[in-house]
C-alpha cells in the first residue's frame, strides 16, 4: 500500500505506472477513490492499492514506502562570498533558466547562502551553465563568485514514504547505507513535509 502523496512523489521520480495526473482526481475525490495497480502475468498477485493512507502510517518499521531515481542528470554549482545576504539571486537564476525552457529538478542551498546546487537534464547541462554565466557576468568579473561548475553523470536517489515523518533515525540510516557502500553524496534535498529524501550520487 502507499498513499497519494507517495504515489505523486514516486511518479515524478520514475515510477512509469501511473502518472501524476490520473491520481489527482482519485485524491480530490469526496470519497477519494482508490487505485490499484495490478499485474497482468500474475493476476492472483494482490498488487498494489494506492489510497489516502498507507502501510507506512502503521509502523515506523516500514517508514519508507520505496525507493526511486532519475538518472542522466548533470548538477550546477554556484558559490562566492558574493551571494551571501544578497538580494535577487535565486530570482535571477531560476528565471533566467525558466526563460530558456530549463527546468529544474532539484535544489540544495547551504543556511550560509555562499552556494546554491541545482539539477537539470544532463542534455540542458551546458546551456544552462552559459545562460547563468551571462546572468551573473559582473559577480563572476569582480572574483564575487567561483567559476559555475558542472558534474555529471549524476543520479538522484530519492527515498519516499509518509512514515519517514518525525521518524527518528531515517535519515542516519539512508546516509548510512550509502556510506557504508561507499557512495559519495553531492547534494542532498528534504522537505519540511519529511516525505522525500534525494540524494545526488555519481552514476
Amino acid at each position: 500500500e502507499v498513499s497519494f502523496s507517495e504515489a505523486m512523489e514516486l511518479s515524478y521520480f520514475g515510477a512509469k505506472v501511473v502518472h501524476p495526473k490520473c491520481v489527482q482526481p482519485c485524491a480530490q475525490s469526496s470519497p477519494p477513490i482508490p487505485i490499484y495497480i495490478r499485474n497482468t502475468f500474475q493476476p492472483s498477485d494482490p498488487g498494489t492499492k494506492i489510497f489516502s493512507s498507507s502501510t507506512t502510517h502503521k509502523t515506523r518499521e516500514g517508514s519508507v514506502a520505496a525507493f526511486s531515481t532519475v538518472d542522466s542528470v548533470a548538477i550546477l554549482n554556484l558559490e562566492g562570498s558574493g551571494m551571501v545576504g544578497a538580494k535577487g539571486v535565486s530570482r535571477r537564476l531560476f528565471s533566467a533558466l525558466e526563460e530558456n525552457n530549463i527546468n529544474v529538478i532539484l535544489i540544495a542551498q547551504a543556511s550560509s547562502e555562499q552556494s546554491i546546487s541545482l539539477c537539470v537534464n544532463m542534455h540542458q547541462a551546458e546551456t544552462a551553465r552559459k545562460i547563468l554565466s551571462e546572468v551573473f557576468d559582473r559577480e563572476l568579473n569582480l572574483g564575487l563568485l567561483s567559476d559555475i561548475t558542472t558534474l555529471q553523470p549524476c543520479t538522484i536517489l530519492a527515498a519516499v514514504g509518509d512514515g519517514m515523518s518525525s521518524t527518528t533515525g531515517v535519515i542516519g540510516k539512508f546516509f548510512g547505507a550509502l556510506g557504508n557502500a561507499k557512495v559519495n553524496v553531492l547534494a542532498v534535498s528534504q522537505g519540511c513535509s519529511e516525505r522525500n529524501i534525494s540524494a545526488v550520487i555519481t552514476s
